[in-house]
């Protein structure tokens, strides 16, 4: 018998623009039984015939098992539903939500550009807390009026004072560069004492995805608010998350809450301004037990702002419940 190994083509280098294939070794029943099973036969010494039978025992998947027991525990670990929906964007809403936060203990991510000393009071009633750097929208047609040490240096100051686990870099690769972004990363860890959560953006290439997934226990995927990815890239976003567990490492998609792709795009964590939408365009946000209904405001007719705000806040928080055993 000569057994072929077919796919030449590695996935992570066809990621954006090829297909993925899956190596598989075929071989069972007649063929199991006749090359196979008789140098098996003998286990810790004990002859079996049944599960070295292709077609009694199950011929492959027992061989699995026996030289990776382990598989079949990482698998169940794997399918247990565990991501996070934190909501974004609501740094001016921290005091009128105050009360709901005390009882539902919501997952909230926070600009760092937006905060202010009254957001800060409210930070102990977050059960699960991120932090962006907000360093890109400052940094937006400010490039030459921001001094960029001072604000790094604010950003860690903010990070310590409050002992804040999950924060991340500052991705400004468009504007400062990527060996900028890298030698501010490295800044950051030595300061804090741990290093803030890297952004990855498709322009810094495969190579980079899967060395940043090796090397750091939390990753995220950015660029997909400012419209980085194409449709079809998006669709392909199962295949880094894959990459990066793989690995060993959570990955968070910033700004990514597509609710037709969150249950089986399996990220660790993602975050939305969806739930804010209610104040500035006059939606309504309702669970419905599966998923988010918005219902806009009818023509001509105005919402009430704050009963708005925490009618989303709720809901959305609802959800967060929801998408933590089912996505």
């Amino acid at each position: 018998m000569k057994l072929y190994l077919a796919g030449g083509m590695g996935y992570r280098e066809l990621l954006f623009g090829g297909a993925i294939m899956d190596l598989y070794l075929a071989i069972g029943g007649g063929q199991w039984n006749k090359y196979v099973a008789p140098t098996l036969k003998k286990w810790n010494g004990e002859h079996n015939e049944n599960i070295l039978s292709g077609s009694r025992g199950g011929g492959w998947n027992w061989f699995q098992r026996a030289f990776w027991p382990d598989q079949e525990n990482i698998k169940a670990k794997e399918s247990i539903p565990k991501m996070k929906i934190h909501l974004a964007g609501g740094e001016t809403r921290a005091e009128i939500l105050a009360e709901e936060s005390k009882v539902l203990r919501p997952y909230i991510l926070e600009s760092f550009l937006m905060t202010t000393p009254k957001s800060e009071q409210y930070l102990p009633l977050y059960s699960d807390y991120m932090l962006d750097s907000g360093a890109f929208s400052m940094l937006m047609g400010n490039a030459k009026k921001v001094d960029l040490k001072t604000y790094v240096d604010s950003y860690i100051a903010y990070i310590q004072k409050y002992n804040v686990q999950k924060f991340f870099e500052l991705d400004i690769d468009p504007i400062a560069g990527y060996e900028e972004v890298l030698k501010i990363r490295k800044y950051i860890a030595e300061k804090v004492g741990r290093s803030p959560i890297p952004v990855w953006h498709k322009s810094r290439g495969m190579k980079d995805f899967i060395e940043m997934c090796k090397r750091y226990k939390y990753v995220a995927i950015g660029g997909y608010v400012s419209g980085e990815f194409t449709k079809g890239e998006v669709e392909k976003f199962p295949l880094l998350i894959k990459e990066a567990h793989s690995h060993g490492a959570k990955i968070h998609g910033l700004g990514f809450t597509q609710l037709k792709y969150l249950p089986r795009f399996h990220f660790d964590s993602v975050d939305s301004t969806a739930w804010v939408s209610g104040n500035r365009f006059g939606a309504v946000y309702k669970f419905d037990g599966k998923t988010m209904v918005k219902y806009n405001k009818p023509t001509g007719m105005r919402v009430k702002n704050k009963e708005v705000a925490i009618n989303n806040f709720v809901e959305w928080v609802k959800f967060q419940e929801y998408a933590k055993t089912h996505f």
